[in-house]
């Protein structure tokens, strides 16, 4: 059995909802395209081609509204929203102690102890800040880097998760 413990922070929790907000905005992409090219489709049934600049103004309000909305998501409601949950969640803020191996992962904190198969995980996703383990498409555990000794600690952890769990967004 390998370990590591930590006390989770803001920062951590931070880049675990970045790290999924930015996959759920790869799913959202594609009807974003979509609702652009719709908006493109009736400036052109409006105005045509006779004047592209009036075309190409006419397409600034759209791109500042993505440009605004994608502002508003990554740098004001995500990070409220980890705050929030930092505040209201208390077992957050105690020291855990993990501990695996090739096919479980047990987590050890003051709120209770639970051994968990690692194929029992829906998916799992990994930036270099933080490893995201999925029970389900919404509950997610994070694990972040820090909390490992060293580089191969973190490398051993990474390469166990993703040898038994998928790694596809969104879990199926």
């Amino acid at each position: 059995m390998r370990e590591f413990s930590f006390t989770p922070t803001y920062e951590d929790l931070l880049a675990g909802q970045l790290l999924l907000n930015g996959k759920a905005m790869k799913r959202v992409f594609p009807w974003t395209l979509l609702i652009g090219l719709m908006a493109i489709s009736t400036t052109i049934l409006n105005h045509g081609f006779s004047d592209p600049a009036k075309f190409i103004y006419d397409l600034i309000p759209y791109a500042l509204m993505l440009l605004i909305a994608w502002f508003v998501v990554r740098k004001i409601y995500v990070p409220r929203s980890a705050r929030k949950m930092m505040r209201l969640q208390k077992n957050l803020s105690r020291p855990y102690v993990v501990e695996w191996d090739d096919e479980h992962i047990r987590v050890t904190s003051k709120s209770g102890n639970s051994e968990t198969a690692f194929s029992d995980y829906a998916c799992w996703l990994a930036n270099d800040k933080v490893i995201l383990l999925f029970a389900s498409q919404s509950l997610f555990y994070f694990y972040p880097r820090r909390a490992f000794s060293d580089e191969a600690a973190w490398a051993a952890f990474k390469a166990t998760v993703a040898g038994i769990a998928p790694s596809r967004w969104p879990p199926k």
